[in-house]
């Protein structure tokens, strides 16, 4: 799956999953935790690629440094933009194990207008070596369709994380 998305109120596990799961998965995960503060476009992508850096310190060098000529004026959100879409998916496309990003806690920043194109980019224009999970308390609101048609989504809600007695 290209998209999972795990939506459930707080108290469901959600993260304990996650980090479960990036502890036993060979895929390499970066891992971002969102804020009320990463709803700015330029906070969030700065957030992404300190994420992939975590993992391989010379993680998306275009996109790095367009951060910092653009202190300068020399770029703008959308060349930021498809400069981490093209680095975050030849980086998946280019390991054996892929890459998958976790936005967890993406109820603080779903809607706004900063974040999601980047977050469409993220989907739209990646390669099958890169997948994302989304950890909510709600269902997101960008569009699935076109990914969910290609059977590239999953989805996990509140029933499909409770247990059950014998669990």
């Amino acid at each position: 799956d290209r998209v999972r998305v795990l939506a459930a109120e707080a108290g469901f596990g959600k993260t304990t999953l996650l980090a479960d799961w990036a502890m036993r998965t060979t895929r390499m995960t970066a891992w971002y935790r969102l804020e009320p503060d990463d709803r700015d476009w330029l906070t969030f992508i700065r957030h992404i690629v300190a994420s992939g850096r975590e993992l391989e310190p010379g993680f998306a060098p275009d996109t790095f440094r367009l951060l910092h000529e653009l202190e300068s004026g020399g770029t703008n959100q959308h060349e930021l933009t498809a400069s981490l879409a093209s680095e975050v998916s030849a980086f998946g496309t280019g390991s054996t194990r892929g890459l998958t990003l976790i936005l967890d806690d993406y109820h603080v920043v779903d809607g706004f207008a900063e974040t999601e194109p980047i977050v469409r980019a993220l989907l739209d224009r990646t390669a099958p070596g890169f997948s994302m999970v989304v950890a909510t308390r709600a269902t997101p609101r960008f569009s699935l369709g076109r990914l969910r048609a290609r059977g590239g989504v999953m989805t996990m809600e509140a029933p499909e994380l409770c247990f059950d007695v014998d669990e």
